[in-house]
């Protein structure tokens, strides 16, 4: 009957094509339904366009196309996708059967949702966030509403974080996350990955030297590692969970580094203290110094904002520092025997920050002059036997200027190791 232009069977018979997986067939014969019909029905022409949608979607999916019909293809779902959104509104307005409301509704999402597949799958992202532009209203009083729209929101994030709106994607996520449809580890696993590209982002943004891109991929994984710790709570048996813990407080003191609006900055500087602190508590032996070194990096941050930490990180420093090793260290490098000497950054860290911790603190504390002489012998003992220390030289030069202007490292001898001071 279809091939003699009876078309009024059309979608009768698109629906056996279908059930019998002839897809091409029942395609054609979708395209065939009339728009209107006797006796009317407004959900069919909608049903014919979302049918041979899904024709077409299996059919892209056999893998036995070409390029070129490929292509005909995705072009043609996307076409369909907006005829049948079109069809939905225009079938409301005739249908006054509360069930038929809620399929064609349902239906309207199911048909975003499948093309929100192809255009990612064809790398599409900006047509995928067109599609899903009001889904949260769509969504609404849909018996699995929540379901459509966890599954709605997924597709949202993996658009908008191909594109970089990682302001947006963080948004987004949180929405996701937030649904109580949501499994813990699924929430947990969706914020690592994510928080993974991030890393590589900053990583790429470092190496060319990016500032802006540094700054706002700091903020964006110090907010991010914030929402993973929250959403452990609901996991506390995660495997990872202690090594997310670390990263968090790693990515709030790194964006404190970046940041220049005090108020921000503490709040990631408190945040990383309380995590680091929270770490140690529970801590093996082996791990322990390794924590208490981050602290100490953390204090010594917290003290332009609140000097009483200098004396915090002093303290610490002091401690910690004759564990760090030796000033220069040697390193074999992989597969070789080859030996060389290099400086030790955890050395050269730690001491910096212990002779800057005593200047401040006797800057801010007059009773605490001592402490100003103490680190002007120690930097004194430092430049004899390292005139030009191989890292953080401007931090060192810095404090030079302030402690030994116009000093001679040759004139006078050293009396003991910078080191020592406590």
């Amino acid at each position: 009957a279809v091939a003699h232009k009876h078309y009024e069977f059309a979608y009768a018979w698109g629906l056996v094509l279908k059930d019998r997986n002839d897809y091409l067939h029942a395609r054609e014969a979708f395209s065939k339904v009339p728009p209107t019909s006797d006796p009317p029905n407004p959900t069919q022409p909608v049903m014919a366009s979302y049918f041979q949608m899904y024709c077409d979607n299996q059919l892209l999916t056999g893998g036995k196309l070409s390029p070129a019909d490929q292509a005909k293809l995705h072009q043609e779902i996307q076409t369909l996708a907006d005829q049948v959104s079109k069809g939905v509104d225009a079938a409301l307005l005739q249908t006054k059967s509360d069930t038929d409301r809620q399929r064609l509704q349902s239906v309207r999402i199911l048909t975003i949702l499948d093309a929100c597949d192809v255009a990612r799958n064809a790398k599409d992202y900006k047509r995928t966030i067109e599609l899903l532009e009001g889904i949260e209203d769509k969504t609404k009083g849909l018996p699995n509403g929540a379901s459509l729209l966890s599954n709605a929101l997924y597709q949202r994030f993996v658009a908008q974080s191909a594109l970089k709106q990682n302001d947006a994607a963080m948004a987004t996520l949180q929405q996701l996350i937030g649904g109580n449809s949501q499994d813990p580890k699924n929430a947990i696993g969706m914020v690592a990955d994510f928080l993974a590209k991030l890393n590589d982002e900053y990583t790429t943004a470092r190496e060319a030297g990016n500032k802006p891109a540094m700054y706002d991929l700091s903020a964006q994984r110090a907010q991010l590692s914030q929402l993973l710790v929250k959403k452990l709570a609901d996991d506390p048996k995660n495997a990872d969970r202690l090594q997310y813990l670390k990263f968090n407080a790693n990515a709030q003191r790194q964006a404190a580094e970046l940041e220049t609006d005090p108020v921000k900055r503490n709040g990631y500087l408190n945040e990383a203290i309380k995590t680091f602190t929270t770490l140690l508590k529970d801590a093996p032996k082996e791990q322990v110094d390794g924590l208490r070194f981050e602290i100490a990096l953390t204090e010594f941050d917290m003290g332009d904002s609140d000097p009483k930490m200098y004396i915090q990180a002093r303290k610490d420093w002091g401690d910690l520092i004759p564990k760090l090793g030796q000033p220069m260290i040697t390193i074999t490098k992989p597969g070789s025997v080859e030996e060389s000497h290099v400086a030790n950054p955890a050395y050269w860290q730690g001491v910096y920050e212990l002779l800057r911790s005593s200047v401040e603190i006797a800057k801010n504390d007059s009773a605490q002059k001592a402490l100003r002489e103490d680190a002007t012998q120690s930097l004194r003992d430092l430049l004899v036997l390292y005139p030009k220390p191989p890292l953080y030289a401007e931090e060192f030069q810095k404090l030079r200027d302030d402690l030994l202007p116009g000093w001679d490292p040759k004139a006078i001898p050293t009396t003991r190791r910078a080191t020592t001071q406590r």
